[in-house]
């Protein structure tokens, strides 16, 4: 009677190890996905519901490759996808496992920039150029050129780890720093003529007037320079640091 019942005990342990197994199995998180991605680390989320908040938390991972490719992709791995944005692509998992809403979510951010952002710098020395302002070489060709490689920064891409806006902005101030500190050069020189001027120093005037055309010389030399190679240099940091989606897989 013993072994009978030890077997029986036996028999229901492993029949609930089984079932407790396949019910953990088809709560697995879902399949990663085989692009070169850089691990974002985990992010909890509460979700409203009828029955309170449900915490959900994500593993998350950036790569390069195209929202559009990596939604393709997943799209043979998952069961069933839950919703379509213009940014956002989810996927439910197995029906009834403890993963299965919104198992996995792919997903972009804006990028904070523009076309014209990228661009207008260039834009702007090449009308100069025509104008025989700044001394350039470059062309609208190769305005079409750098637009090809770079306006995805734009269209497509997000910043998980800086401002693109505000690399910018620091790129064009360190450009135009030549220029600008040669203006203000010519404004101070200006204030101290009409200050000597105020106070009948003529004499004085005189002694400065010679410094007054090497500063307006200064700064049409600054105009002048061609900072093409500047701005393609800060382009490209900033599109080491950029990727086109992000992978959220749900853990728990």
């Amino acid at each position: 009677m013993k072994t009978l019942t030890s077997m029986f005990v036996f028999t229901l342990i492993s029949v609930a190890g089984i079932l407790l197994g396949s019910q953990w199995a088809s709560a697995a998180p879902a399949p990663l996905y085989p692009g070169q991605m850089v691990s974002g680390g985990e992010n909890t989320a509460t979700i409203d519901g009828e029955g309170g908040g449900e915490t959900r938390t994500y593993k998350i991972y950036y790569t390069r490759d195209p929202l559009n490719k990596v939604a393709a992709w997943y799209e043979g791995k998952m069961p069933k996808k839950s919703y379509v944005g213009t940014n956002r692509i989810g996927f439910n998992g197995t029906k009834g496992s403890f993963l299965e809403y919104d198992a996995v979510i792919i997903w972009r951010n804006d990028s904070g920039i523009t076309e014209s952002d990228i661009l207008d710098p260039l834009e702007e020395e090449i009308a100069s150029g025509t104008a025989g302002v700044v001394k350039t070489s470059h062309s609208r060709k190769d305005l079409e050129a750098v637009k090809g490689k770079y306006v995805y920064l734009a269209d497509e891409a997000f910043f998980p780890h800086f401002s693109a806006d505000e690399k910018l902005a620091a790129c064009k101030e360190k450009m135009g720093g030549g220029v600008s500190g040669a203006q203000q050069d010519q404004v101070s020189l200006q204030k101290k003529l009409e200050e000597l001027a105020r106070q009948g120093r003529f004499a004085e005037m005189q002694q400065y007037m010679s410094q007054a055309k090497q500063l307006t010389s200064n700064t049409t030399q600054a105009m002048s320079v061609s900072h093409w190679d500047e701005w393609i240099a800060c382009l490209d940091e900033i599109d080491a640091g950029a990727f086109r989606s992000a992978i959220s897989i749900r853990i728990r």
